[in-house]
């Protein structure tokens, strides 16, 4: 699946599966090409319920490849050679525990490595044992060698958080709803936000799933939203990898402050959304 035409990259979304008799070669990204889920390089992405089966993937100096395992060792049914960057991370709620990544995984020296909830030793990845920490209580939680936090809300889990840091500290998680939604109106199917304290260095990333619980929905249903200090919401533009599992949304963030999500029904009504916040932003400005 290419996005608008996005020649270069592979989606493998919802319980889709990719079989390739020979090698996939993940290079770089082609000249003049733009990809609205990642625009920095060309990916091939493997959501949490798809599949690949091949001979070899092969990922090029400047490839890159992002993998949701599921637990199960066919997910990846190929061997990986990394020669960029591959990234790995565990389906939200995954059972801590150890799980085949491929039939078998070569780096590189200078290949990147990104594990987000868990290390990686070989082809095997190890997903941690969740932290929890409950909404808006200010008891901080300390995250190490990229940790998992889910944040737990009338006793069920409403967002997960997988850390690719050595150390964090998650000092309160909020939950901003009612704002966000006095802000952004429509006909949405689901629709939630959070404001999130976290410590943590500058070159970390995270990847962040709300849960929605929606199996009717894709992750082309949905849109992200952001909000900074003393800012009004505007469509996130620092978000990658957007995927939906008919469970949790998720992408990789580099920054905390708020993030909301809205699932639009139909395109027009996302239309209406943009309109009504560009005019709200412009009366904003006005006053300031």
């Amino acid at each position: 699946k290419g996005p608008e035409g996005g020649e270069g990259y592979v989606y493998v979304e919802g319980k889709s599966t990719l079989n390739v008799a020979g090698d996939i070669n993940v290079a770089s990204i082609p000249t003049g090409a733009k990809n609205p889920k990642n625009p920095n390089v060309g990916v091939l992405t493997i959501g949490a319920d798809a599949s690949v089966k091949a001979q070899n993937i092969n990922i090029g100096e400047k490839g890159s490849m992002l993998v949701t395992l599921n637990g199960s060792e066919k997910q990846i049914d190929a061997l990986i050679n990394n020669a960029g960057t591959l990234s790995i991370t565990a389906k939200a709620g995954l059972v801590a525990g150890d799980y085949t990544i491929a039939n078998g995984l070569t780096n590189a020296d200078n290949a990147v490595v990104l594990a987000y909830g868990g290390t990686i030793s070989g082809n095997s990845f190890t997903v941690a044992s969740a932290k929890q920490v409950d909404v808006s209580s200010a008891t901080q939680v300390e995250v190490e060698n990229n940790g998992i936090v889910e944040v737990v809300a009338d006793e069920q889990t409403s967002v997960v958080m997988a850390f690719n840091s050595e150390k964090a500290t998650v000092n309160e998680v909020k939950e901003t709803t009612d704002s966000f939604s006095n802000e952004i109106s429509g006909d949405f199917k689901a629709m939630g936000a959070y404001s999130f304290d976290v410590s943590m260095e500058s070159t970390d990333t995270v990847v962040l799933s709300f849960y929605v619980g929606d199996s009717s929905l894709s992750a082309e249903n949905f849109s992200i939203f952001h909000k900074t200090d003393g800012s009004k919401w505007s469509v996130a533009e620092d978000v990658s990898n957007v995927q939906y599992d008919g469970e949790y949304l998720s992408f990789i963030v580099s920054h905390f402050s708020e993030y909301g999500f809205v699932a639009v029904p139909e395109p027009s009504t996302y239309a209406m959304i943009l309109g009504a916040l560009a005019l709200g932003f412009a009366i904003y400005r006005r006053r300031k």
